[in-house]
């Protein structure tokens, strides 16, 4: 299968595509006059495109063009994947269900997206029935529990306290920066998560390229109660 990508974003943060997916193509999406002439083209030419594949197309497109595409998916073996640079209430799909409008973002970075593409794509080629659920993140918030389990053990046990935090400064930096950055995404993609709390018990967020942001990757200056009290509606799921 192919893996095609229609990117019109001109913002000056555009993903760098051939980094993110392996032996990606560029294709541009046309919608001449004539409804029939409508698909995607490989970019700079006039060449339609065929799949069997997948066409990342970013930014998201309005829902009358992205059933346009789907539908011109549809006659040639192609699957539509819209991403975003921010969090989404919920993946959307179109009917038919040739194009899927996926709830987690793809920073410029896109650090996790081939990985999730690459499971949906196998999945494909097995029953050649989508499963766009295996293009979201797994449900099971790992690092965000980690880091919880982390700050209730500091908060329960002021006199082992230090010695945890240092145990934590002294674990192996890209790994540290792997869970947070994970505990980061897993809470921004719970609806009832609450940034602001986040931010105010000292935690450290990512920007899109998945850049620090605030904060820091040793948690000092985080407040444990304020931390889990944040952290914890969103393990729960409950909102409460």
């Amino acid at each position: 299968m192919t893996i095609f990508v229609d990117d019109t974003d001109d913002s000056g943060a555009r993903r760098k595509w051939s980094e993110i997916l392996p032996s990606v193509a560029e294709v541009e999406w046309k919608s001449p006059p004539a409804v029939s002439e409508a698909g995607f083209r490989v970019k700079d030419t006039t060449e339609l495109i065929t799949g069997p594949g997948v066409v990342i197309v970013h930014p998201p497109q309005p829902r009358d063009v992205l059933g346009r595409m789907a539908d011109f998916a549809r006659g040639v073996g192609l699957y539509i994947v819209t991403v975003h640079g921010e969090w989404r209430p919920e993946g959307q799909q179109c009917d038919p269900p040739f194009a899927y409008d996926r709830r987690c973002p793809v920073g410029t970075a896109g650090t996790d997206f081939g990985r999730y593409l690459d499971r949906f794509m196998k999945a494909l080629k097995e029953s050649n029935v989508p499963r766009f659920d295996l293009l979201e993140p797994d449900l099971w918030p790992e690092n965000l529990l980690a880091i919880y389990l982390l700050l209730t053990a500091i908060h329960r046990a002021p006199e082992n306290a230090e010695a945890i935090r240092q145990g934590w400064k002294q674990s192996d930096a890209t790994w540290k920066s792997r869970v947070c950055l994970g505990a980061w995404k897993e809470f921004s993609a719970i609806p009832q998560s609450r940034s602001a709390e986040w931010v105010h018990a000292g935690l450290p967020t990512f920007d899109e390229q998945e850049k620090l942001k605030t904060g820091n990757l040793e948690l000092d200056g985080v407040e444990a109660p304020a931390a889990l009290k944040a952290i914890r509606p969103v393990i729960s799921n409950t909102g409460r």
